[in-house]
């Protein structure tokens, strides 16, 4: 097998996926692990500097160029705490929004609850544009200081507080998928995706050791990370994900969110 450059998110959430491929060294002769947020493993991808990503399922939504990889997703079946909508307003009075740019899956699963459940439509503001040092009546956060903010109590005096997540599996029934692995090729080496599947496997089994490892990196207590990595997140592609990436997709397409709609295409192994 020809080293593949695998790119995935450094978000707390993946870590059970590729704990073990930081881990082993027999792992780094075959894989070229790059992590970085979420949008830049999507534009390394697009670029074709990366062969395979762990990408924003609304990038792969976009690109039908792109191969999906059976049984491997970042999703979540309810409140899932780390992507939230956090106000000092009551929602429908909300007029505009601090966005993390860093995760667009967010950003759009956003807009689609405001629209479908509470029926604004506010403006958006990113730091890129001084949103920080502008008003603002709500703030979009997410990864692992989402996880500050909700298991460490640090928003009890936030006013509204809102779990995406909780929100759209309300509206739908079905889990929400933040993440896939996706292909630039369609052919996919059966080793690789062997290492990655026993590299999650043996995550998810050790999680509490995960746990014990980053607790003392980050302000979250080793209590709750363990909720969060084992009751939290799902860390498989279903056909129920497959379902709740089809409906993302039908509502992302209906609301003019996405330009075109089209079939799911899975990398096959070879």
């Amino acid at each position: 097998m020809e080293k593949i450059r695998f790119g995935c998110h450094s978000f707390l959430n993946a870590k059970p996926i590729i704990n073990y491929l930081l881990q082993k060294k027999e792992y780094k002769d075959k894989i070229d692990l790059f992590l970085g947020s979420p949008s830049e493993i999507s534009d390394k991808l697009l670029a074709a500097e990366l062969d395979i990503g762990f990408i924003p399922s609304i990038e792969f939504l976009k690109n039908d160029n792109l191969y999906l990889l059976p049984d491997f997703s970042i999703s979540a079946y309810g409140k899932v705490m780390s992507v939230l909508l956090i106000s000092e307003k009551e929602i429908k009075d909300i007029e505009n929004i601090l966005l993390d740019t860093r995760s667009r899956t967010s950003i759009v699963l956003l807009n689609i609850i405001l629209k479908k459940k509470y029926g604004i439509t506010p403006s958006f503001i990113t730091p890129l544009e001084g949103g920080e040092k502008k008003r603002y009546d709500a703030r979009l956060l997410i990864g692992d200081e989402a996880l500050e903010f909700t298991y460490e109590k640090k928003g009890k005096e936030a006013g509204k507080i809102i779990d995406l997540a909780e929100e759209w599996h309300e509206i739908t029934g079905l889990p929400f998928v933040f993440a896939v692995i996706a292909s630039r090729k369609k052919e996919v080496p059966k080793q690789f995706l062997k290492i990655l599947k026993e590299s999650r496997d043996r995550g998810i089994k050790n999680i509490e050791e995960i746990a014990e490892g980053e607790y003392k990196t980050c302000n979250i207590k080793k209590e709750a990370l363990i909720d969060y990595l084992k009751n939290r997140i799902d860390y498989f592609l279903t056909d129920k994900e497959i379902e709740g990436l089809k409906a993302f997709q039908e509502i992302s397409f209906k609301k003019g969110l996405i330009e075109t709609k089209y079939d799911f295409t899975f990398a096959t192994a070879i």
